[in-house]
């Protein structure tokens, strides 16, 4: 049991050989896996949602918001002779998913109020008990069929790079949503259902994401005008650019800028007198090209 702000990220919990970790989230967070040298995203989860983490992939969650997480490490054996294919689905999919279960909810939320107030062993273990038989019940054979044809795989991690290093190298420019399938190795239908599934988020949205990241990073180290900070990201106007900036950050791109120079005013000083020292023509330009994101 641990508590979170708003911006933390829990240390890597990692399930041992013969055991599972049940994974339940109060507040919203994104969860991710370490995988090929990488932290891999499974998606954004919240009270409701659960995770289930194999042995020796170790994961992680991300916080959004305040909250809390219950972690659960349970060996095969407690299982026994319940386990359903829909658990075995869910399991192997990595992602976080709701569980739709407002008992087991209650039940959650009694355990992680128990451990907060330090309370007995045996009340501790009899509510793991019965969290992990309401599990079960929650994942009857009866309701397989149904999930089973709802799954959806999500984009494997070496696709998922292959993506995400294509978006990096051309934030500069254009990029569609056919661009980025052809870098995955998928059709353009398949590639954004099984990126939703992998990362919780719409390609469009993601890429979005990126150009701000990339935008603020040339905010906060270069003197670059905002017309050309929207440009070198993607943007084909500084208004389009400073709506999105707005609705991603939660703040305008010049408020940002002010904020970021009040706590590194130092480094920012010295790249606005190297900015103006560069003579126009040989500072990076931009690529001036409209963009599809």
């Amino acid at each position: 049991m641990a508590r979170y702000t708003a911006g933390d990220v829990g240390a890597p919990l990692e399930a041992p050989q013969g055991a599972i970790a049940l994974r339940f989230p109060f507040g919203r967070c994104r969860i991710s896996v370490h995988a090929e040298g990488r932290w891999m995203p499974c998606g954004e989860a919240a009270a409701g949602y659960a995770h289930v983490g194999r042995p020796g992939v170790p994961a992680r969650s991300e916080w959004l918001s305040d909250g809390e997480e219950v972690v659960l490490m349970v060996p095969d054996a407690c299982w026994g002779e319940h386990v359903t294919p829909r658990m075995r689905t869910f399991a192997a999919s990595g992602l976080a998913r709701k569980h739709d279960d407002p008992v087991l909810q209650q039940l959650l939320q009694l355990l992680a109020r128990t451990m907060l107030d330090k309370g007995e062993a045996f009340f501790v273990a009899s509510l793991i008990e019965a969290i992990l038989m309401r599990g079960v019940l929650a994942c009857t054979a009866a309701r397989v069929a149904t999930d089973a044809a709802r799954e959806q795989l999500p984009l494997p991690a070496h696709r998922l790079a292959r993506t995400r290093d294509f978006v990096q190298a051309h934030l500069a420019g254009p990029i569609s949503l056919s661009d980025m399938a052809r870098a995955a190795g998928l059709s353009p239908m398949h590639f954004a259902a099984q990126f939703r599934a992998a990362t919780g988020m719409r390609p469009h949205d993601y890429l979005l994401e990126q150009r701000i990241q990339r935008a603020k990073q040339l905010m906060a180290e270069t003197a670059y005008p905002l017309y050309d900070v929207a440009l070198s990201v993607g943007f084909s106007t500084q208004a389009h650019f400073s709506t999105v900036f707005r609705k991603i950050a939660g703040t305008t791109p010049t408020r940002w800028r002010a904020d970021s120079t009040r706590h590194g005013g130092a480094s920012l000083t010295r790249a606005t007198a190297a900015h103006a020292a560069t003579p126009r023509a040989t500072r990076p330009q931009p690529m001036r090209r409209n963009t599809r994101a």
